[in-house]
């Protein structure tokens, strides 16, 4: 069994000052401690919440000074988020020219090792997962059931080339990012009737996690 350790519902504390109610009872017991970023000192501002977390997702373009953006036409930018646990967000740009991105997960929904692309929110958990209810157990269903993410970048290589046309051989499936269908007229609305004339890259990035057993 794995679950969060508490002072009352406090989850945590001063690594000087472990509260009694947080140390092992018993040689069998193992703790992870970890270390959380800007956690105050004032014992008033509580952390937020266990973890560091970082948000990925696409925001306005980044700006490339007084120079016209090489970027086609309703292209974003790929922010990496930092979240203090004060509540404040840290946005640093990490590619620029980003058309699409998409987030699959493979779930082992019956424990037979066959993986299927499943949904994570909580309704389907409770639906699917869950079928018996299972309250409050939504993360111990993810540590069960998810066993591969995959990340779809969909995003613009070098500038515009009117030499150049990005071939596509059905246009009810021009491009494909994970499970989303791109066809070109979806393409052409959302970036400009001359998205051809642009060399479109597709990221793939596939992590199975091994730390949420």
């Amino acid at each position: 069994m794995r679950e969060l350790v508490t002072n009352g519902s406090a989850f945590s504390c001063s690594i000087d000052d472990i509260p009694r109610a947080m140390q092992p009872t018993s040689w069998e017991e193992r703790f992870l401690v970890y270390g959380v970023a800007d956690a105050p000192n004032n014992s008033d501002d509580k952390v937020s919440f266990p973890f560091n977390r970082a948000d990925y997702y696409l925001g306005a373009p980044r700006k490339s000074g007084k120079d016209p953006s090489p970027c086609a036409l309703g292209t974003a930018s790929l922010y990496r988020g930092l979240v203090s646990q004060k509540g404040n967000l840290k946005a640093m740009p990490i590619l620029d020219c980003v058309a699409d991105l998409q987030v699959l997960f493979l779930l082992d929904t019956s424990s037979d090792g066959a993986l299927v692309p499943g949904d994570i929110s909580l309704k389907a958990l409770q639906s699917e997962l869950m079928p018996d209810g299972g309250a409050g157990r939504e993360a111990q269903a993810i540590r069960k059931h998810v066993k591969e993410v995959r990340v779809f970048i969909l995003a613009q290589q070098g500038k515009r080339d009117a030499s150049y046309s990005y071939p596509v051989d059905r246009p009810e499936r021009a491009i494909v990012v994970g499970d989303r269908v791109w066809q070109e007229s979806e393409l052409a609305a959302n970036f400009g009737s001359d998205w051809r004339r642009y060399h479109w890259k597709l990221y793939t990035i596939a992590v199975q996690p091994k730390n949420l057993e």
